[in-house]
């Protein structure tokens, strides 16, 4: 039981401390779930404020109360009608695309020098090696399209400025 809420303890203060090293930060999270995004001087945002077409992607230069700067302009946390995360975790990451593609393409590859070369038979395409590897190919591309998330601030979606 001591040991439990020592280790606690312990990874609360590291969390602390790494907090306090690099300043003021700009958090995302999903109330009552483990699900939080940070941001801190530097890094690079992609969101859309309210009332605006477009999208404005920017580095965040400093944090104020309720106000972060980007690139010299001041945006009201209030006035975000949602910011684009990059999504780089889990099975779903667009990193994993690429490597669909890839496969998809390779078994291809790897099928047609089996026939034409190894096997010495004539140029054609196995009909269920083109379903897999078309298959594998779309499926890449898919997850690539999956790399922005959007979070709305609303109901159970927080954005807020934790300052040190």
């Amino acid at each position: 039981m001591y040991l439990k809420t020592g280790c606690y303890f312990f990874f609360f203060f590291l969390q602390l401390v790494s907090l306090a090293q690099d300043g003021d930060r700009l958090i995302l999270e999903k109330m009552g779930r483990k699900y939080r995004i940070v941001y801190q001087t530097g890094d690079e945002i992609i969101l859309k404020l309210r009332g605006d077409q477009k999208e404005f992607h920017g580095t965040i230069t400093e944090f104020y109360n309720s106000t972060i700067v980007i690139e010299g302009i001041y945006v009201n946390l209030k006035d975000i009608h949602y910011v684009k995360t990059v999504h780089t975790e889990g099975f779903l990451s667009p990193g994993n695309g690429p490597k669909l593609i890839i496969a998809g393409v390779g078994l291809f590859l790897i099928d047609q020098l089996n026939h034409s070369v190894i096997q010495g038979n004539d140029f054609r395409i196995p009909e269920g090696v083109a379903i897999i590897s078309g298959s594998l190919i779309v499926a890449g591309a898919f997850w690539t399209s999956l790399k922005y998330r959007k979070f709305k601030p609303g109901k159970n979606r927080r954005i807020r400025i934790f300052r040190l």
